[in-house]
């Protein structure tokens, strides 16, 4: 495949052709023919103080768009064409014209706090004058968006970003301009304690937005969650690496007055690795599976420099758990996944604060080639 990327200044739309290979080292000859399609601009702006910010736009092509077919092929591009805007906010991008879906959020990296500042806006929603482009998915992917827009070819590709708006562009019509505006939503203060109510700074903190891709850091003892809604409870987890202590909190979505977060010790598990004939297993990675992301985020940044495996008696000791939420066990040698031979197949948990759980001894089969794949 070869591709040319968008020209956002002289408006041309991207394109990629594929070419065959020739004999030996003969030369390959690649016509790409490009074509103008519809320049969209305008500032990605701040709706509560009508400043404009540094983010970044996006175009999908909604299903039923007559004038793809117009326009060589550029689809199947091996970037995610997202261009940032400039430093005040203007952003110029390319599509063709008919139906296409403008999305747009802030650009965390430019905004004066990087890991938290962008959390404030109000999740993308569909845009209420062209609902029949939009369904509603079962549960938020890991950006946070619960929707999807049905694109060419009948695919559906998730809504993205804090902002979308259908436009509709006639043929012959060069330039369209069209803000993206992102709403500020709900703040809820969170303060962070030990068991002791003394102050607890520097927390991992995973929970805080429904556009959180990541848990951040908590600098101070204290944090905002935002975007809460009456209706739909959100886990907040939480983990201070220095002193190790963990904990959780559950938000029903209406509350009005500060939240206070007590943490404690986390917890532990530890047991032995048998096969089918009671002989010890070595050498096997032993890793949790929480049921909630939140705790699956926090784990795998308190966990991502160890890794436990089985010592030669076929022991494991797995620390710095989350309490109260519950776990499964995984097993892994190289690339070959064991399970427990005993039903249930998957082995749920959970530990106490301070509590070093015995799971005792739990005899593995390997589990069959074609369920690994």
């Amino acid at each position: 495949m070869l591709e040319v990327m968008a020209d956002a200044v002289a408006g041309y739309m991207p394109c990629q052709i594929r070419v065959a290979d020739t004999p030996g080292y003969q030369a390959i000859a690649a016509d790409i023919r490009i074509k103008k399609g519809v320049i969209v601009t305008g500032k990605v702006i701040d709706k509560q103080t009508g400043k404009a910010i540094p983010g970044w736009v996006r175009v999908g092509i909604l299903h039923d768009n007559p004038f793809v077919k117009d326009y060589p092929a550029f689809g199947s591009s091996a970037w995610v064409y997202a261009p940032r805007t400039d430093d005040d906010g203007t952003f110029r991008v390319v599509t063709v014209p008919g139906p296409v879906l403008l999305m747009g959020g802030p650009d965390q990296q430019r905004l004066a706090d990087t890991q938290a500042s962008h959390l404030k806006y109000k999740p993308v929603r569909p845009d209420q004058d062209y609902p029949h482009y939009f369904s509603k998915k079962g549960q938020r992917n890991s950006l946070g968006a619960p929707y999807v827009y049905y694109g060419r070819d009948g695919g559906i590709t998730p809504v993205s970003g804090n902002f979308c708006k259908v436009l509709e562009t006639k043929a012959g019509v060069a330039v369209v301009k069209q803000d993206v505006f992102l709403e500020a939503g709900s703040a809820l203060p969170i303060r962070i304690r030990d068991a002791e109510d003394r102050p607890v700074a520097k927390t991992w903190v995973a929970g805080r937005s429904p556009m959180e891709g990541w848990p951040i850091t908590c600098a101070a003892d204290a944090c905002a969650v935002y975007n809460l809604e009456p209706g739909e409870p959100r886990l907040m987890v939480f983990f201070e690496p220095t002193r190790k202590l963990a904990g959780t909190w559950t938000l029903k979505g209406d509350e009005k007055q500060p939240v206070v977060v007590k943490l404690g010790p986390p917890g532990a598990i530890e047991g032995r690795l048998l096969d089918a004939n009671g002989k010890p297993l070595a050498e096997v990675a032993v890793d949790v599976e929480y049921q909630d992301r939140e705790a699956r985020d926090i784990h795998a940044v308190v966990h991502k420099a160890k890794q436990i495996v089985t010592d030669a008696d076929g022991a494991f000791t797995l620390d710095e758990l989350i309490p109260a939420l519950k776990f499964e066990l995984s097993f892994r040698c190289g690339k070959h996944r064991f399970e427990p031979i005993v039903k249930p197949v998957k082995m749920r948990f959970e530990v106490k604060p301070g509590e070093k759980r015995d799971a005792g001894a739990i005899k593995l089969q390997r589990v069959a080639k074609k369920a690994e794949e």
